[in-house]
Formats: C-alpha cells, structure tokens, sequence
C-alpha cells in the first residue's frame, strides 16, 4: 500500500497535523531521525502559507462587510424612493410615477438580494431620477448615484479577493505547499 496523498483543498490546519505526526514519528525512531529535517522545514513554510491564508480571510470579510454595508445604504434608498413616490402620488401604488420604480414590486423585494440584482435595477433608476421634475427624485437619483459607484467599488473589491482566495488554493501558495508535502510523503 502507498503513501496517501494529501488532496488539494485540505485544510491548512489538517496539513500541519499529518505533517507534525510524520515529523515526530521520525524524530521519535533513532534509525529515521535523520530524515527529520525536512519535515521541519516544511513547518516553517507552513507557518508562512498559513499566515498568508489569515490574511486573505481578513481581506475577504473586509470585502464582505463592505458589500453588505452598500447594500444597506441602498436598501435605505429604495425605501426614501418608495416614500417619495409615494407622497408624490398621494399613496397610489398604481400611478405611472411609482409604477416606474416598483412595477409590481414591493420595496422590500427590491431590497431582497445583497447588491446584485439590486444594485442593476437601483443603477437604471439613477438617470430617469437626475432628470425628474420633482426636486425629491433628483436629490435621490443624485445620492443614488454616488451609492451605486460605492457599491459597484465594494463588488470589484469581493470579487478581487474571491479570485485571491481561488488562486491561493488552486496554483498558488497552498497548492504549492501541498505538492511539496506530498513529494516529502
């Protein structure tokens, strides 16, 4: 029977644990303690890649809170929409003005989905809003405006660690360290 091979995504933690049980157990047998060193290496490298990995999950709840922190502040918009309109129209959630944001829609399910959808459907209302007569919408569509740039710059930034985080564990560090132990394996 072989040696088994550590799988690609195993976690960092689980990696340490077989590489420490293989390291104490040579260190452990005068005839394999000079085959030791190695797998003591390899505890220094893991320590890196392991800090590294930390670090990226610092970053992704960063990223994280930040996409949930613009949702909210959109989600307060479509409700401040949802008033404006309707005091414009006396409460009638079938004039043509609210009909134009909402649809058949309540503001809470616009509000559903984190960014996303949202945050498309909150974007093609920005033009429409800067160009209303009424003062209201305009100073709406004009906060919009800034918010959906925010929220796009919270999307990218997610996306930026998601694809981090991906190659990290797929061709970057992790991989890397996980190759090495399993060549030492």
């Amino acid at each position: 029977m072989g040696v088994r091979l550590i799988p690609l995504k195993t976690p960092l933690l689980a990696l340490l644990s077989e590489n420490t049980h293989t390291l104490v157990t040579l260190k452990a047998n005068p005839l394999t303690v000079h085959l030791a060193p190695p797998f003591e290496l390899f505890q220094t490298e893991w320590m890196g890649v392991h800090n590294e990995e930390l670090l990226l999950y610092i970053e992704f709840f960063g990223a994280k809170a930040m996409t949930t922190a613009r949702d909210a502040d959109i989600d307060h918009l479509v409700d401040a929409l949802s008033r404006a309109a309707l005091t414009l129209t006396r409460g009638d959630r079938t004039a043509p003005l609210y009909l134009q944001y909402f649809a058949t829609h309540r503001p809470s399910d616009v509000k559903k989905p984190i960014l996303g959808p949202e945050l498309e459907r909150c974007r093609a209302w920005v033009p429409s809003l800067k160009a209303s007569p009424q003062a209201s919408l305009v100073e709406i569509g004009n906060v919009l405006e800034g918010l959906v740039a925010n929220a796009d710059d919270a999307v990218k930034q997610k996306a930026t660690v998601d694809q981090k985080t991906h190659d990290f564990w797929m061709v970057g560090s992790c991989k890397t360290l996980i190759d090495k132990d399993n060549a030492l394996r």
